[in-house]
């Protein structure tokens, strides 16, 4: 009599603990989160590899000295090398029909999840074509270099257009499986967030609502934008410079 007083209270305590409901994300939404923590965690180990060589192009301008400028060099070129032969071995992301049928049921656009998945490669040419600028004012460097204030306008540009870039993907984790149930977007927190090296985000909100998420989306690339026409206007202003200095110096 006891053992059956003891299984009713411990059941009593169960359902209003909630012990009978769901203790973790079903099967169909747990796949999801495993397929895109595949292609997300490998975008991020790409962008973390290209704040490793901004790193040392940001040492180099700090110290100025010949050791870190070789250091700086050989990481860029190694990083470009290993970027183009990743970017090169990138292929068109695969979805067969059950899994499409899975995002449809999770409220998820099949042919935006796929344009999603096969960023890869734009965001690689992306890092090679910005490190190569860089490298190439590398190898101008020497005491006194009349590049260095473009080598270092460069770099604090690129900086600054990674940070807002780290921060847009970050919050595009969010879009994906905005309004999903708490057991859900724990599930994308240990598959997801717990491993990110290099998308991050200043202030971490999570919305239920993916709306609200693309208006934040939108600011963070309003502001790449607005980055990218004030360094547009530098390189004009520094064309006329060079052009003016190579006059006065026929």
């Amino acid at each position: 009599m006891k053992q059956c007083i003891r299984y009713i209270v411990f059941a009593a305590v169960c359902l209003l603990a909630g012990c009978g409901g769901k203790t973790g994300p079903d099967s169909g939404s747990q796949a999801i989160v495993d397929d895109y923590a595949e292609i997300i965690l490998q975008r991020d180990a790409d962008s973390a590899d290209y704040d490793s060589a901004l790193s040392a192009v940001g040492n180099y301008l700090e110290k100025k000295d010949s050791e870190t400028l070789k250091t700086a060099e050989s990481l860029l070129r190694d990083t470009i090398d290993r970027m183009k032969k990743a970017a090169e071995k990138t292929e068109p992301y695969q979805m067969d029909d059950d899994f499409e049928e899975l995002l449809k049921k999770h409220n998820i656009e099949p042919e935006e999840y796929v344009m999603n998945a096969d960023e890869r490669s734009q965001n690689l040419q992306h890092y090679v074509e910005s490190l190569e600028v860089l490298n190439e004012y590398l190898s101008y460097e020497e005491e006194d270099s009349l590049t260095r204030d473009a080598l270092a306008k460069e770099y604090e540009m690129v900086v600054k257009i990674q940070e807002v870039f780290r921060r847009y993907d970050y919050c595009g984790i969010n879009y994906w499986f905005a309004g999903w149930e708490e057991e859900e977007t724990a599930y994308v927190r240990e598959q997801v967030h717990d491993k990110l090296k290099s998308f991050s985000a200043v202030e971490e909100v999570w919305q239920d609502d993916r709306d609200a998420v693309e208006q934040r989306m939108e600011i963070y690339l309003n502001e790449v934008e607005e980055l990218s026409g004030e360094w547009a206007d530098y390189i004009g202003e520094y064309q006329d410079e060079l052009y003016q200095l190579q006059k006065d110096l026929e």
